[in-house]
């Protein structure tokens, strides 16, 4: 059994002498299609988050570097992310400085306005760091690469140089695809391959295994057998010992592989409302390979 995580935690907000706009850091996931090439929509409907502290929506540019030798230095885990509508990324960051770090800036390449991550309080107050950035992506992106730059300040007011990461987007937002219920499948003696973040791995990303009975109702779950039904094209999992566990409906990313929204009741499952969205291929080498994808740009 597994948990989804990475849920958005309160916000914080950072003094950067620039000035705040609009109603701060909102998942955009609602209303028409986003297109990926408008920066400035892309810029409003972005979630980010570092450790506790969520990214604030700021009208204004990046500060140049200070060029000082002593500002801080942030470097990424990688310098492009692919990713599903919807998802959250975690990007790996190393961020070493002279002085006490006080603020991350995230920045979409070609837009008006920035969001800024409060570093300043006791608890972040450190002169190296580490950690993810997380990046909430909007449900309701289209297809295409967006690119944002991040940059990180000290209590000297030294600024660090850019760090510049795109991210490639494929989305099922944009009536490419049609979600699928599981009714559509034929299940009996199929294994499929799910991959998730797990929260009790520090959002590690882990591969595991649907194995389907040739005959009846039965399935394995990582080795942990149980039963299945489809209720209202939802994919139910009971287990004797852990309950039961909700897959909603399947949007095709490409071929042998699916998006997936589990949920901790029917509805959520068949709403994407629930616990979080995962991936679902029909081979194991495929799974472990975006796993392994996924893990790497966390550094």
């Amino acid at each position: 059994m597994h948990s989804i995580r990475l849920v958005v935690s309160a916000m914080l907000v950072v003094s950067m002498g620039l000035s705040a706009c609009g109603g701060g850091s909102s998942s955009g996931s609602s209303g028409g299609l986003i297109d990926v090439t408008d920066d400035n929509a892309v810029s409003d409907a972005l979630v980010v988050k570092f450790g506790s502290a969520l990214g604030e929506k700021l009208a204004g540019d990046l500060p140049a570097t200070t060029n000082t030798g002593s500002e801080p230095i942030i470097n990424s885990a990688s310098d492009s992310l692919a990713a599903v509508n919807g998802e959250k990324l975690s990007l790996g960051l190393q961020i070493d400085s002279a002085s006490a770090l006080t603020s991350l800036l995230v920045k979409v390449v070609g837009s008006d306005s920035l969001l800024a991550i409060d570093l300043s309080s006791a608890s972040r107050r450190k002169v190296t760091t580490s950690g993810s950035l997380e990046i909430d992506i909007p449900s309701n992106i289209s297809d295409g690469t967006f690119c944002i730059e991040i940059i990180a300040t000290d209590d000297a007011e030294r600024v660090s140089e850019r760090a510049r990461v795109c991210i490639d987007v494929e989305s099922t937002a944009d009536g490419d695809s049609t979600p699928q219920g599981f009714s559509a499948f034929n299940l009996e003696g199929e294994t499929y391959f799910n991959t998730y973040a797990d929260d009790e791995q520090n959002d590690f990303w882990v591969v595991e295994s649907i194995r389907f009975d040739q005959s009846g109702n039965g399935v394995e779950l990582d080795g942990d057998a149980g039963t299945y039904e489809i209720i209202d094209d939802v994919l139910v999992l009971t287990f004797p010992n852990d309950g039961s566990e909700y897959i909603g409906l399947l949007e095709e990313v490409e071929d042998g592989h699916w998006t997936t929204c589990w949920g901790d009741s029917v509805q959520t499952a068949f709403d994407c409302t629930g616990l979080g969205i995962e991936h679902l291929f029909t081979t194991q080498a495929a799974a472990q390979t975006y796993a392994d994808q996924r893990n790497a740009q966390q550094g």
